[in-house]
């Protein structure tokens, strides 16, 4: 009766298998970098900083176009009492009187701003209103009048250089900051989740030995039984490969512990959910032909180029800024046509043509040294950018020389571990021959099953070095742009 209910429960455990086999995302390393390229926390963020400098970019370029502007007040209304002394004729004197009056006004106006290649601002203007307003002094007197004010407004500073192409300039040293920010940032992601990838790849791929030499400890435990209960080896064979079982059961559980928290770390990085199974693809048997080489390493490090950029940058600001403390000069002119009537038809007729010129100047003359402090301050700022500049690249140049070393290091060690591990495997095979034959003890065997765990451990470990340095040094290689 029983039958039917234990079949059922068998099929659908069967089948909740399956399924959950179906929901582990198998991941191979480019898989693991194009989601990570694509929706990874960090790049996201990148992306948001890259697009906000991309916007400051066409903004500063927008800034050189002519910017028009349109301004209305529709209308203004307001309503005062002045009180002023007002000659009276009757009295002969001047009287204290309370003047009300009222102003009623539509204004539209139209601005064209433009700054020039070689460093003046130029504003063009042109404004047209409606006035209606009163004032009370003995009667009620009311007034109506139109106007049409065209203006043109030239600013040129003086002794400053050319403040318009070095606004421009410094905005694209910004931006040029900025892209070599983000491709930075995009490496960072891109090594981080090769550093995490080989991580699960070093935590899973250490279960598989540890899973093997554990195996391979319960053969022997089974081994050493049979030839204990024929008598052909003491109990203290036995009981060395029992305890030495024991150890492996121990070291499994701790690799299994460390492959989980290695999934987690990779479901971080990659935007995961918590709950989301993962399984890592790592080719074996891969031969040193196969492994990739850097194209170029010769050139400038990107972090280099930004500092070049930076110390570029300031330069530019600590000149202008020492000029600017130490004298002010600007030249102005202005030209205008003011049309005032009291009809709309007269309001094209010219009236009042209005000009005139404004030369300022400005410089300390004595600041209890405050001037002369700031400027040394700022020469000081340009040298120790300078300094510090050099060392970067110095210590740059070093990380560069020292990634390729490690690169080189790694590849031959994978020689070496590779030569090993081929001796290990033929001596334990011997080693477990001979114990079966009685011709060596339960050390020997176990010494040779441990000599091929830690082979494996090994060769394992020196493709994952491998990989990482060859990551790493990818991940510093100069921007070869097309």
């Amino acid at each position: 009766m029983h039958i039917p209910i234990i079949i059922a429960f068998l099929a659908l455990s069967l089948l909740g298998g399956i399924v959950h086999a179906a929901d582990t995302l198998k991941l191979e390393i480019d898989d693991a970098l194009k989601m990570a390229v694509q929706s990874s926390p960090n790049m996201i963020l990148a992306r948001m900083d890259s697009l906000v400098n991309e916007n400051r970019w066409h903004n500063a370029r927008g800034m050189r176009l002519p910017q028009i502007r349109y301004s209305q007040e529709s209308p203004s209304w307001d309503e005062s009492v002045n009180e002023r002394y007002i000659y009276d004729i009757d009295e002969g004197r001047d009287i204290f009187t309370r003047v009300p009056s009222g102003d009623f006004r539509w204004q539209s106006r139209v601005n064209l701003q433009q700054e020039t290649p070689w460093g003046a601002s130029v504003d063009i203007s042109s404004r047209v209103y409606q006035r209606k307003w009163y004032r009370t002094v003995n009667e009620r007197e009311e007034f109506e009048e139109y106007s049409l004010l065209n203006r043109v407004l030239v600013n040129q500073p003086l002794l400053a250089g050319n403040p318009v192409s070095r606004d421009y300039k410094l905005n694209k040293i910004d931006f040029d900051r900025g892209q070599i920010a983000f491709e930075l940032q995009r490496r960072d992601v891109i090594y981080n989740v090769k550093s995490v990838y080989y991580g699960q790849v070093l935590a899973e791929e250490a279960l598989k030995i540890s899973t093997q030499d554990l195996q391979r400890g319960r053969e022997a435990r089974d081994l050493a039984k049979r030839k204990f209960n024929a008598g052909f080896i003491p109990e203290v064979d036995l009981m060395r490969i029992q305890v030495d079982l024991a150890r492996r059961q121990g070291e499994f559980s701790q690799t299994e512990a460390r492959a989980e928290s290695a999934k987690e770390q990779l479901r971080l990085i990659l935007g995961l959910p918590v709950n989301q199974q993962i399984a890592v693809n790592f080719p074996e048997n891969r031969t040193n032909a196969e492994f990739g080489t850097v194209e170029s390493i010769s050139g400038k490090r990107l972090e280099t180029e930004a500092d070049e950029l930076s110390n570029q940058g300031l330069n530019m600001r600590t000149d202008a800024t020492i000029t600017d403390m130490r004298i002010r000069a600007s030249l102005q002119l202005y030209y205008e046509v003011d049309t005032r009537w009291d009809k709309t038809s007269d309001i094209d007729k010219s009236e009042n043509r209005n000009r005139g010129v404004s030369l300022h100047f400005e410089f300390p003359i004595y600041g209890f040294g405050t001037t002369v402090t700031e400027i040394e301050n700022l020469k000081i700022a340009k040298k120790k950018s300078v300094n510090e500049m050099k060392i970067r690249k110095a210590n740059l140049e070093a990380d560069t020389r020292r990634a390729v070393r490690d690169l080189d290091l790694s590849r031959r060690r994978m020689d070496i571990v590779s030569a090993s591990l081929e001796l290990s495997r033929k001596t334990l095979s011997i080693s477990e021959d001979r114990f079966e034959n009685g011709l060596i003890n339960s050390r020997e065997l176990i010494d040779a099953q441990a000599d091929l765990t830690r082979g494996n451990q090994e060769w394992l470990n020196a493709r994952i070095d491998y990989e990482l340095a060859f990551a790493y040094l990818e991940r510093i290689a100069p921007y070869h742009r097309q």
